[in-house]
Protein backbone atom coordinates (compact mmCIF):
# COMPACT_ATOMS: atom_id res chain seq x y z
CA UNK A 1 0.00 0.00 0.00
CA UNK A 2 1.08 3.60 -0.57
CA UNK A 3 1.45 4.47 3.13
CA UNK A 4 3.89 1.60 3.77
CA UNK A 5 5.77 2.32 0.55
CA UNK A 6 5.82 6.02 1.39
CA UNK A 7 7.41 5.38 4.77
CA UNK A 8 10.14 3.36 3.05
CA UNK A 9 10.73 5.72 0.13
CA UNK A 10 10.41 9.23 1.52
CA UNK A 11 13.68 10.75 0.48
CA UNK A 12 15.75 13.72 1.32
CA UNK A 13 12.91 16.12 1.84
CA UNK A 14 14.59 18.84 3.80
CA UNK A 15 12.92 21.66 5.67
CA UNK A 16 14.44 24.31 7.89
CA UNK A 17 12.25 26.63 9.97
CA UNK A 18 13.69 29.96 10.96
CA UNK A 19 12.04 32.09 13.64
CA UNK A 20 10.80 35.54 12.63
CA UNK A 21 12.82 37.38 15.28
CA UNK A 22 16.27 35.95 14.62
CA UNK A 23 17.04 34.72 11.09
CA UNK A 24 20.45 33.44 12.25
CA UNK A 25 18.91 30.88 14.62
CA UNK A 26 17.44 27.60 13.30
CA UNK A 27 14.27 26.44 15.08
CA UNK A 28 14.43 22.96 13.59
CA UNK A 29 15.99 21.07 10.74
CA UNK A 30 14.34 17.99 9.29
CA UNK A 31 15.51 15.42 6.74
CA UNK A 32 12.93 12.82 5.82
CA UNK A 33 13.44 9.50 4.05
CA UNK A 34 15.99 7.75 1.93
CA UNK A 35 15.62 8.51 -1.79
CA UNK A 36 17.50 11.26 -3.63
CA UNK A 37 14.69 11.51 -6.21
CA UNK A 38 12.24 12.92 -3.64
CA UNK A 39 11.83 16.67 -3.50
CA UNK A 40 9.71 19.42 -2.03
CA UNK A 41 8.45 22.15 -4.34
CA UNK A 42 6.59 24.43 -1.92
CA UNK A 43 5.98 25.01 1.78
CA UNK A 44 3.52 27.23 3.65
CA UNK A 45 3.17 28.01 7.32
CA UNK A 46 -0.20 26.95 8.70
CA UNK A 47 -2.44 28.71 11.22
CA UNK A 48 -1.35 26.36 14.00
CA UNK A 49 2.32 27.39 13.62
CA UNK A 50 3.22 24.23 11.71
CA UNK A 51 3.95 23.75 8.03
CA UNK A 52 2.43 22.05 5.02
CA UNK A 53 4.78 21.07 2.20
CA UNK A 54 4.21 19.49 -1.21
CA UNK A 55 6.48 17.79 -3.70
CA UNK A 56 7.09 14.50 -5.44
CA UNK A 57 7.99 11.03 -4.18
CA UNK A 58 8.78 7.81 -6.10
CA UNK A 59 6.17 5.07 -5.93
CA UNK A 60 6.09 1.81 -7.83
CA UNK A 61 8.50 2.91 -10.57
CA UNK A 62 6.70 6.23 -11.10
CA UNK A 63 6.10 9.31 -8.97
CA UNK A 64 3.23 10.58 -6.84
CA UNK A 65 2.29 13.93 -5.35
CA UNK A 66 3.70 14.02 -1.81
CA UNK A 67 2.21 16.11 1.01
CA UNK A 68 3.58 16.39 4.54
CA UNK A 69 2.11 18.26 7.51
CA UNK A 70 4.47 18.99 10.40
CA UNK A 71 4.02 20.86 13.65
CA UNK A 72 6.01 23.89 14.83
CA UNK A 73 8.70 21.60 16.31
CA UNK A 74 9.19 19.67 13.04
CA UNK A 75 7.31 16.54 14.13
CA UNK A 76 5.41 14.82 11.31
CA UNK A 77 1.64 14.92 11.86
CA UNK A 78 0.68 13.15 8.61
CA UNK A 79 1.89 12.38 5.10
CA UNK A 80 0.04 11.58 1.88
CA UNK A 81 1.06 10.18 -1.49
CA UNK A 82 -1.56 10.84 -4.15
CA UNK A 83 -1.41 9.65 -7.72
CA UNK A 84 -2.08 6.89 -10.18
CA UNK A 85 -0.13 4.46 -12.30
CA UNK A 86 1.98 7.08 -14.13
CA UNK A 87 4.02 10.11 -13.04
CA UNK A 88 2.31 12.74 -10.90
CA UNK A 89 3.99 15.75 -9.23
CA UNK A 90 3.09 18.40 -6.65
CA UNK A 91 4.28 21.95 -7.35
CA UNK A 92 2.33 24.34 -5.09
CA UNK A 93 0.23 24.34 -1.92
CA UNK A 94 -2.03 27.00 -0.39
CA UNK A 95 -4.26 27.25 2.65
CA UNK A 96 -8.02 27.34 2.03
CA UNK A 97 -10.73 29.30 3.83
CA UNK A 98 -12.18 26.11 5.35
CA UNK A 99 -8.83 25.29 7.05
CA UNK A 100 -7.79 22.74 4.43
CA UNK A 101 -5.24 22.75 1.63
CA UNK A 102 -5.25 23.10 -2.15
CA UNK A 103 -2.43 21.59 -4.20
CA UNK A 104 -1.56 21.88 -7.88
CA UNK A 105 1.00 20.21 -10.09
CA UNK A 106 0.88 17.76 -12.95
CA UNK A 107 -0.51 14.32 -13.70
CA UNK A 108 0.14 11.75 -16.38
CA UNK A 109 -2.09 9.24 -14.59
CA UNK A 110 -5.35 11.06 -15.24
CA UNK A 111 -6.65 13.01 -18.22
CA UNK A 112 -6.21 11.82 -21.80
CA UNK A 113 -3.32 9.48 -20.99
CA UNK A 114 -0.96 11.10 -23.49
CA UNK A 115 0.99 13.82 -21.64
CA UNK A 116 0.80 15.81 -18.43
CA UNK A 117 -2.27 17.75 -17.37
CA UNK A 118 -2.79 20.27 -14.58
CA UNK A 119 -3.68 18.39 -11.38
CA UNK A 120 -5.69 20.13 -8.64
CA UNK A 121 -6.14 18.38 -5.28
CA UNK A 122 -8.22 19.52 -2.29
CA UNK A 123 -7.49 18.10 1.19
CA UNK A 124 -9.13 18.88 4.52
CA UNK A 125 -7.02 19.88 7.54
CA UNK A 126 -6.34 16.24 8.50
CA UNK A 127 -5.10 15.33 5.02
CA UNK A 128 -8.22 13.53 3.81
CA UNK A 129 -8.77 13.85 0.07
CA UNK A 130 -11.96 15.85 -0.59
CA UNK A 131 -11.72 16.00 -4.38
CA UNK A 132 -9.33 16.25 -7.31
CA UNK A 133 -9.66 17.73 -10.80
CA UNK A 134 -7.65 17.49 -14.01
CA UNK A 135 -7.37 20.28 -16.61
CA UNK A 136 -5.79 20.17 -20.05
CA UNK A 137 -6.42 19.77 -23.74
CA UNK A 138 -7.26 16.70 -25.76
CA UNK A 139 -4.05 16.61 -27.81
CA UNK A 140 -0.60 15.37 -26.93
CA UNK A 141 0.55 18.68 -25.45
CA UNK A 142 1.54 19.07 -21.82
CA UNK A 143 0.16 21.32 -19.07
CA UNK A 144 1.39 21.88 -15.50
CA UNK A 145 0.11 23.99 -12.62
CA UNK A 146 2.89 25.84 -10.77
CA UNK A 147 0.98 28.05 -8.34
CA UNK A 148 -2.52 27.94 -6.81
CA UNK A 149 -4.51 30.32 -4.61
CA UNK A 150 -8.09 30.45 -3.39
CA UNK A 151 -10.12 33.38 -4.73
CA UNK A 152 -12.48 35.58 -2.72
CA UNK A 153 -15.52 33.87 -4.29
CA UNK A 154 -14.38 30.46 -2.97
CA UNK A 155 -12.93 29.24 -6.27
CA UNK A 156 -9.30 28.73 -7.18
CA UNK A 157 -6.87 30.31 -9.63
CA UNK A 158 -3.95 28.32 -11.06
CA UNK A 159 -0.88 29.75 -12.78
CA UNK A 160 1.11 27.38 -14.96
CA UNK A 161 1.96 26.50 -18.48
CA UNK A 162 0.19 24.77 -21.32
CA UNK A 163 0.83 23.88 -24.92
CA UNK A 164 -2.76 22.67 -25.29
CA UNK A 165 -4.44 26.05 -25.89
CA UNK A 166 -3.69 29.32 -27.64
CA UNK A 167 -0.63 29.57 -29.84
CA UNK A 168 1.00 26.58 -28.14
Amino acid sequence: NKTTMLKKNIGFLFLIALPWISPAQTTFQKAIGTSTSDYLSAVKQTGDGGYIAVGTVPYGGNTDVFIIKINALGDTLWTKAIGGSDDDAGKSVALTADGGYIITGSTESYGNGVNTHVYLIKLNNTGTLQWSKVYGGTGSNSSTGYCVQQTTDGGFVIAGETASFGAG
